[in-house]
């Protein structure tokens, strides 16, 4: 079974010998991940070498990583290392060793030049090496039968991507691998259409914090809907109040953190109120609970400020459902006689036609670019978050994924 694309959280890669999770790759190339259901996955990556080695992983991430350097963000990163304390009292040190041999002023000018753009560059390295909280997006494979990896005593399934690709003269390519190095300013999100009780499509897809989120996501979406609420009280005299959903079964018996979910959405009821107070008091409630147990990040579902309709994937160019049946098709049913193909594309169309116009449950994932150059506490942003979803990282679930390849299978 072929997963055409998947976006997986990065942990760190496996060391067979010792069970350890390290910065760079290790023989065999395992990696610990976590998916978007937000369960680990060991990843087992391949490639088109017949003997892919341990350094054939390296050199290919590292022409990556070459790869998506700009000198766009070194400029604006060592635009910002001006407002670094730190930094510049290196830097000043740095000029006065320059001055005591007598260095004029140009050479001085120069040298700080250098100076910033060869730390501005180390930092944007830095923030695209595939390490702990990386967002990678794969193809994967797995067989009928799932293969389990001993980690510490926890039985891990196996999954493999061929995504380590050279071409013929032994060079790497930039196919493959495609992660999201830019995790500095990207929350994770799923997006999904919105039912009434009675089952009923409302024409409406909701943006959600995703599975993969970490707690600095959680966080910093925690505090921009803060920030949010103020200005929007300051600015529009409108104070607009978000509710919380959770996932019942799994937080019921957490007393503390059920009482704040039902406050947060009786007081999310309140449409006229321009007091903020206890809203944002219990928001700061919320934040504290999911600190003390970070996984419950998986059963309470922060909301973006933005709703989607289903008219918005047919005005976007990378559509997630473009080459959806082809796509699932090609790849797991390759071997089959052309009709026979087409027979199946024609029953994938129809399903993708009413996850389209939201009429059935499915799950997208993404991520979406925040205001600024990186999550942080101090950051200041605040908005409706309306324009900033990288549609081009569109995904399906690779729960919906693997419901849809098993259903072709049937058909």
């Amino acid at each position: 079974m072929i997963i055409p694309a998947s976006i997986f959280r990065v942990v760190g890669f496996i060391d067979k010998k010792t069970n350890e999770i390290k910065e760079d790759p290790q023989d065999g190339g395992l990696m610990l991940v976590y998916s978007d259901s937000g369960k680990p996955i060991v990843l087992k990556l391949t490639g088109t070498k017949k003997d892919l080695s341990t350094e054939d992983i390296k050199r290919y991430i590292e022409a990556k990583i070459q790869s998506v350097i700009k000198q766009k963000e070194i400029d604006a990163v060592a635009a910002e290392l001006e407002y670094v304390e730190a930094f510049e009292i290196e830097l000043e040190w740095q000029v006065d060793k320059l001055k005591e041999e007598k260095k004029d002023r140009k050479e001085i000018l120069a040298f700080k030049k250098e100076f910033k753009q060869k730390r501005a560059k180390e930092i944007v390295y830095d923030r695209r090496k595939i390490k702990n909280g990386t967002l990678l997006k794969l193809a994967v494979s797995f067989g009928d039968k799932l293969e389990k990896y001993d980690f510490n005593g926890s039985q891990i399934p196996v999954l493999t991507s061929r995504c380590i690709i050279y071409d013929n003269e032994g060079e790497p390519t930039p196919t493959g691998m495609y992660y999201f190095s830019q995790t500095a300013n990207q929350l994770p999100i799923t997006i999904k259409p919105i039912f009434n009780k009675d089952n009923e499509a409302l024409d409406l897809f909701s943006i959600e914090l995703s599975k993969l989120a970490t707690f600095g996501h959680f966080e910093y979406l925690i505090k921009h809907i803060e920030r949010t609420l103020l200005v929007s009280i300051e600015k529009n005299n409108k104070a607009y109040l978000n509710g919380i959903s959770y996932d019942y079964e799994k937080v019921k018996n957490k007393d503390e953190l059920m009482e704040i979910l039902k406050k947060i959405n009786t007081l999310a009821k309140d449409k006229e109120t321009l007091d903020p107070t206890e809203y944002i008091e219990t928001l700061e409630q919320l934040l504290e609970e999911i600190r003390k147990d970070q996984k419950l990040i998986l059963s309470v579902h922060l909301r973006l400020s933005l709703m989607l309709k289903p008219v918005y994937f047919n005005t976007i160019e990378t559509s997630p459902f473009k080459t959806f049946d082809n796509t699932f098709v090609n790849l797991n049913f390759s071997k089959i006689d052309p009709p026979e193909k087409e027979k199946l594309k024609e029953k994938l169309r129809n399903k993708q036609d009413k996850m389209k116009k939201g009429l059935i449950p499915f799950e997208l994932n993404a991520v979406y670019n925040t205001p600024g150059l990186k999550i942080s506490e101090d950051a200041d942003s605040w908005g409706f978050m309306q324009d900033n979803v990288q549609s081009s990282s569109f995904v399906l679930s690779s729960k919906d994924a693997t419901v849809i390849i098993k259903e072709l299978q049937k058909w």
